[in-house]
């Protein structure tokens, strides 16, 4: 076999496993976020800080295993509110804990009452902490 040809397979299988690694990561299936949520190793929560006006909308992702169970709470106005969404189904977290159906991403979506989004100018900072169990 001459070099060329030996580099080349060097190459392709190499890039070979790059695009078969790459399919089993989680980071490249996510949807889209404004922020991924990454819990330290050994710990099963995280706290992130944001600011939101109107009726913008904060999508924060995280990686669960079916079975886990999801809580957030939002700390800061009154009127912010934290809601979960995935595929197969839809919750309101600040009212019970979200049971995560399949290995997957799981999008934390901020926002704002409607009857105080209209009437809100100034961003507002809060602050959120997930717990995944």
């Amino acid at each position: 076999m001459s070099k060329s040809t030996s580099s080349l397979y060097k190459r392709l299988s190499a890039g070979l496993l790059l695009a078969v690694g790459g399919i089993t990561q989680p980071a490249l299936a996510a949807p889209h976020c404004d922020e991924i949520v990454q819990f330290k190793p050994g710990t099963r929560s995280a706290v992130k800080s944001g600011t939101i006006s109107g009726y913008e909308v904060v999508d924060y992702c995280l990686w669960g295993r079916a079975g886990q169970r999801l809580s957030a709470q939002v700390y800061g106005a009154t009127d912010i509110d934290a809601f979960v969404y995935t595929l197969d189904a839809d919750a309101d977290l600040s009212t019970h804990r979200h049971v995560i159906k399949k290995n997957g991403y799981v999008v934390v979506r901020v926002a704002q009452m409607r009857a105080k989004a209209r009437m809100s100018k100034r961003p507002k900072p809060y602050q959120i902490g997930f717990s995944l169990h």
